[in-house]
């Protein structure tokens, strides 16, 4: 299946399943190509690139950037790595170059290096046929090339964001910590906007004074119109239509804690208390967020003392044909299910296969991992949706009456 082929410059190529991993007419100027387009991402002493091919990205990365000290190749197959050092065997003896296959300790490599650098490369056709060798790795991988370029096309909002955000020298996330706001005779109630918050609503009511409850931006209207008032509410989002999540409550209490790159339109219109986060300093002001709320909610739950959470509405798929709660809906005008591409296939808390999207198994990847790392905290998952590995799945009606 993955052979060697003669391009139109005279240059060997790689085809797999009749796929092109370098083009079929001029590898060296595709090379170059890539290498222009990624420019911004190798400014760096250390780099990571996904897709090793037959090296010709790897030799214009070496020949114009004098800064590289390391390059980290990450390439899952051994046939691939077997042909570079047959037809490039010099690019083999460069101390800067390190390969990293499938026979090495991959992931545990992948994460360590990807702790060091701020970016990762990604070559797009060594990505595509990762999907047959290796289908996890590559949902992994192609969640975070979908992410990445939705944040490079919404970089100058995000600076934009943060430059505003920072200027208001608001309290910091220490600071609402420090108020000391939970109480450790309540459990935890982590609210997110999927449909199945809609199902639970009037048990949240009813048993709203049981718990410390945190709410996501995108369920704060509802919640708020059924009397739930939230001990705080987390965004993350930097869009403007954000906002519209708050306008029936901006001059309400609740404290709003927000990433600092959020929708700066929120943050100037809200009146009620707000405190900053970051997640990208590495100090006592990080909250991690997983490029989701979810997390951020999670971990500032941790942050605050809770050993027992429950998420409800962290449904990561449609049921019923909606994706959110209908107040979602409106401020998004979706009529119930968002227009979601690029579907895939995973588990829900019955174990039955279901269909949802990539984005979304993403999101839960990274709110397991999180469970994964905070082993003294009980986890619940009270919503309908995917299986979420790490928290016992139950109904909320169920959670109350245990007691647990």
């Amino acid at each position: 299946m993955l052979s060697l082929v003669k391009s139109k410059s005279g240059l060997n190529t790689l085809k797999y399943k009749n796929k092109y991993i370098h083009s079929k007419y001029d590898p060296l100027r595709e090379a170059k190509t890539f290498i222009s387009n990624n420019k911004d991402s190798l400014n760096n002493d250390s780099i990571v690139i996904i897709g090793l091919g037959l090296g010709y990205n790897i030799n214009q990365i070496l020949e114009n950037f004098n800064n590289v000290k390391n390059i980290y190749v990450f390439e899952y197959s051994k046939d691939i790595v077997d042909l570079c050092i047959k037809e490039n065997a010099v690019l083999l003896k460069n101390d800067k170059v390190n390969i990293i296959s499938k026979e090495d300790d991959f992931y545990n490599e992948l994460n360590d290096k990807l702790k060091k650098v701020d970016d990762v490369i990604i070559h797009k056709p060594s990505l595509e046929m990762l999907k047959d060798l290796n289908s996890k790795l590559y949902d992994i991988l192609k969640t975070f090339q979908i992410n990445k370029e939705s944040i490079n096309q919404n970089k100058d909002m995000l600076l934009q964001n943060k430059k505003y955000n920072e200027s208001l020298n608001l309290e910091n996330i220490n600071s609402f910590v420090d108020e000391k706001i939970f109480k450790n005779n309540k459990k935890t109630l982590i609210l997110a906007a999927g449909p199945s918050l809609d199902f639970d609503i009037e048990n949240i009511l009813k048993h709203k004074d049981e718990f410390n409850i945190i709410a996501v931006g995108s369920v704060f209207k509802r919640i708020m119109e059924k009397n739930i008032v939230p001990d705080f509410v987390v965004i993350i989002d930097g869009n403007e239509i954000v906002v519209k999540q708050f306008l029936d409550n901006l001059n309400s209490r609740v404290p709003l804690c927000f990433l600092n790159t959020a929708s700066r339109w929120t943050i100037e219109k809200y009146n009620g208390p707000k405190y900053i986060f970051y997640n990208d300093t590495e100090d006592e002001y990080e909250i991690k967020t997983g490029k989701t709320v979810a997390v951020a909610a999670i971990n500032l739950a941790i942050k605050f003392g809770a050993k027992n959470i429950a998420l409800l509405g962290q449904d990561l798929t449609s049921i019923n044909g909606k994706t959110h709660i209908e107040s979602y809906c409106k401020i998004y005008d979706i009529k119930g299910e968002e227009n979601l591409n690029d579907r895939v296939l995973d588990k829900d808390i019955n174990g039955n296969e279901i269909t949802t999207v990539r984005t979304y198994v993403y999101f839960k990847n990274r709110i397991e991992e999180t469970i994964k790392e905070n082993k003294s905290v009980k986890f619940y998952n009270c919503s309908k949706g995917l299986f979420i590995k790490g928290a016992t799945h139950i109904e909320f009606k169920e959670y109350l009456k245990r007691g647990l």
